[in-house]
């Protein structure tokens, strides 16, 4: 190899590395361009006030979230209400999203960044999430297409690897696709994630009786007061409660929410696919009643809430009460009623809906009344009494094998012919006593 030749292929190789240098800075210096860092990316002229509709698709999905009287509710879901934070959250994130870079890529290459359209005949690997920004009679006031993520090398983690740091964009306004700041993670095309998740909540629970297309799972709890212990109805001599399970039952519904709404009317009766049902009678110390309807399938669980209350509207005085105590406790009264009040309110939203819950919740709640049973621990015995009793009966086993043993001996025979001799002996000698002449004896 010649001089010439090696100083040409020295050069191609600078001339790579130059190259190769300068398009990894070219990407990492977008993040820096101080021309478009503070460049936002929808007009100061958007007034969000002025968004009372939200259309949000994808290849998949679709979802129309809007305003009505003041509250936003998503179409698909009967107008269920929406999750208010987590709209105005995503609007006002959408108002502050900034440019990072600009994209030279013509339509050709739209594919290759996700911000096609998606319609039929375009493949899901190149389509985007359209977002439609609407007034109230469906104008659109914008509409950004999302595409691809932008990565980034993660040079904090041991194990390297990339992780996203922003994300391409097209207005439909705009030809240009554009880097953004954010990765807009959190955001979804289904209904069932924009769904408010505020629920009934269901507290103090005085008595709950279970009544259940399976016979073995209709049983009945209850405590007297808020501080004892629950117990559960009828139960048989050899059996106790097993507190660990009912207090896990009765602990479910302080965490009670759903997935889903249920999109199909149901009876509540047991058919081909909820093969079991069940109706919940819930009373609360607060005077509050709740039937819950339910049906259990293999994979599904679904509930209809229904509630009433009775509110007191006078406080009964205590015996003896002082008046700076009386008015201390009508204020608390008055404003535990109010809280009461919207409580009842609020909760009678949710009883025109079938919503779907978590099965396992269910399967906590839902189980045989034998499940909140355990043996009775055996009773502790005197082990001191224990032993002498044990003597006892060895000792008096062991006196009635003796004298079994002598009454079954053998009684031994006597010589008879012996016997008459000493007879006749004795006979001869009372003779002789009363034929011998009797002695008499000198006086001295």
């Amino acid at each position: 190899m010649n001089k010439k030749s090696i100083i040409l292929m020295v050069s191609i190789f600078m001339i790579l590395g130059i190259a190769c240098i300068y398009l990894l800075n070219k990407d990492k210096s977008s993040w820096n361009d101080k021309k478009m860092a503070n460049k936002k990316l929808l007009p100061d002229s958007l007034d969000i006030n002025k968004i009372s509709r939200m259309k949000i698709y994808d290849k998949d999905n679709s979802v129309m979230l809007k305003k009505e009287d003041g509250s936003w509710k998503v179409e698909e879901r009967n107008n269920y209400p929406a999750d208010f934070s987590k709209i105005s959250s995503f609007i006002l994130k959408l108002r502050e999203l900034k440019i990072i870079d600009t994209v030279d890529a013509g339509k050709s290459q739209f594919g290759r960044l996700q911000l096609l359209e998606p319609e039929e005949k375009i493949d899901k690997e190149k389509s985007g999430t359209v977002i439609e920004l609407q007034n109230d009679s469906g104008k659109v006031l914008s509409k950004l297409i999302l595409g691809k993520m932008h990565h980034r090398k993660n040079s904090d983690s041991p194990i390297g690897g990339e992780m996203p740091d922003g994300r391409y964009l097209k207005l439909a306004s705009n030809k240009k696709p554009v880097l953004i700041n954010e990765t807009l993670f959190g955001f979804s095309t289904k209904s069932n994630q924009w769904l408010d998740k505020d629920f009934i909540k269901i507290k103090a629970i005085k008595s709950i009786q279970c009544e259940s297309s399976d016979k073995e799972k209709n049983w009945s709890i209850s405590k007297e007061d808020k501080k004892s212990q629950y117990a559960l109805a009828d139960i048989p001599e050899e059996k106790t409660e097993d507190l660990s399970k009912i207090n896990s039952a009765m602990g479910s519904f302080n965490y009670f929410s759903f997935t889903d709404l249920y999109m199909k009317n149901f009876d509540f009766k047991p058919n081909d696919e909820f093969k079991e049902t069940a109706t919940l009678k819930i009373k609360t110390f607060d005077d509050f009643t709740y039937t819950v309807k339910i049906g259990k399938s293999k994979d599904k669980c679904i509930a209809k809430f229904d509630v009433e209350a009775v509110i007191p509207e006078k406080r009964v005085p205590g015996k003896d009460e002082k008046k700076e105590d009386k008015e201390k406790l009508d204020k608390e009264f008055k404003d535990n009623q109010q809280k009461l009040k919207e409580k009842l309110q609020k909760e009678k939203k949710f009883v025109s809906y079938i919503y779907e819950l978590s099965k396992y919740k269910i399967e906590s709640i839902l189980k045989k009344k034998s499940d909140f049973l355990k043996n009775k621990p055996k009773k502790k015995t005197d082990k001191s009494s224990d032993k002498k009793k044990t003597a006892d009966s060895a000792q008096k086993k062991s006196s009635d094998i003796k004298s079994k043993n002598m009454k079954s001996a053998p009684v031994p025979k006597q010589d008879k012919t012996k016997n008459n001799k000493k007879k006749e002996a004795a006979a001869n000698d009372e003779k002789s006593k009363k034929t011998l002449p009797e002695t008499k004896t000198d006086k001295k």
